[in-house]
């Protein structure tokens, strides 16, 4: 049975839902209409479709739009699709009709809530904050040292947080820098650690589900997961282990970290500057304001094409509410009242014995 999805997004502050766009759906085929002024949408709307559990495209829309305010379920009033293929098209014009012209009503018509209601189209007037992925430690603290495995053993992959699944899921994704650019010049395999779900590798629209926190918790070995990730994504156990890099380096130290400290009682977490997430879009986290050595250094920071730049490029390692520490992925540490410092040298000056480097780092709050 085909399903029309409306997608609806806030096009600025403050401003209300409005339809930007139209995805007909017909099993696992997903056909999206968006017009020219709100082209910039489709991507995230493509994000929230395509990225998701292991479950047809049609389950996912109505899933999407019973838990979700940018998803909505059209359900025509006329005998549109009488005859011919739905027409995405028309669609999108009946229901931009009935937003502009509820807009323009009075104010004292709206809802008793205080929201607008088009067609079953809710427009809410509050800004919903991002949720709470209610990821456990467990999964936070080993994601992160999966993850720093990879890249150590594998120098050209990169880490990069993103909530796919309409913001709902939790996930630091592994691979090369290409795949977190506009326009990937290959379909390549990302490693998706959804710390609020389970292990996934996808490749284009095609998804495979690796493991799930309990069966990696249990292992007999911790690099039972790492190999068996590298496997199916085709990339292969190196014969030996290359050179801790910078961008490694920083990626290590958040995971021995986050070990060291998994049983403090205050959270410990390491999330990106960059919030990227398929129900609001890109945004800055506001987790580094307070230091003004990132600030000042922004501006500077090496470019690699990727989503949120420069801010993708800053993770903050948090206790609770508090931003502790910042990391580049170029792997300088800044810390609130001393001098930013490199990792390498660092992990040089402790003989390259990782545990002692965040030790001594992190020694206040040991």
């Amino acid at each position: 049975m085909t399903a029309i999805a409306i997608h609806s997004v806030r096009t600025g502050k403050g401003m209300p839902f409005e339809p930007v766009g139209v995805w007909v759906i017909d099993g696992e085929q997903a056909a999206p209409f968006y017009p020219h002024q709100h082209e910039q949408y489709r991507d995230r709307g493509w994000k929230a479709i395509v990225e998701r559990p292991m479950e047809s495209a049609e389950h996912w829309i109505g899933y999407k739009a019973s838990t979700s305010p940018s998803w909505q379920l059209y359900e025509p009033k006329t005998p549109l699709f009488d005859i011919g293929e739905p027409d995405a098209e028309s669609v999108y014009e009946e229901v931009r009709g009935q937003f502009e012209a509820q807009m323009a009503r009075p104010a004292s018509l709206a809802s008793p809530d205080g929201t607008l209601r088009v067609t079953g189209l809710t427009i809410e007037s509050a800004d919903p904050a991002p949720g709470n992925w209610g990821s456990s430690r467990f999964a936070i603290a080993q994601s992160w040292w999966i993850a720093s495995e990879l890249v150590r053993r594998h120098p050209e992959l990169m880490v990069y947080e993103m909530h796919p699944g309409g913001g709902q899921y939790d996930v630091l994704c592994v691979a090369t820098p290409d795949q977190f650019t506009p326009d990937p010049r290959i379909v390549a395999p990302r490693v998706m650690l959804n710390r609020a779900g389970t292990i996934q590798i996808h490749r284009g629209g095609q998804s495979e589900i690796v493991a799930n926190w309990i069966s990696v918790l249990e292992a007999a070995g911790p690099h039972e997961i790492v190999k068996d990730i590298e496997a199916r994504a085709g990339w292969g156990s190196p014969s030996s282990s290359p050179s801790t890099t910078e961008r490694a380096i920083g990626y290590r130290f958040f995971a021995a970290a986050l070990a060291m400290l998994i049983n403090d009682r205050r959270p410990w977490d390491v999330r990106s500057e960059s919030l990227d997430s398929s129900e609001w879009g890109l945004s800055r986290a506001g987790l580094i304001g307070e230091f003004a050595d990132v600030d000042s250094e922004l501006a500077g920071t090496p470019g690699l094409g990727i989503h949120g730049e420069p801010y993708s490029h800053y993770w903050a390692l948090r206790r609770g509410a508090e931003t502790v520490a910042v990391v580049s992925m170029e792997g300088y540490l800044y810390r609130p009242g001393v001098e930013p410092r490199a990792l390498m040298d660092a992990y040089l000056k402790s003989d390259k014995r990782l545990l002692a480097m965040t030790t001594d780092l992190l020694r206040k709050w040991l």
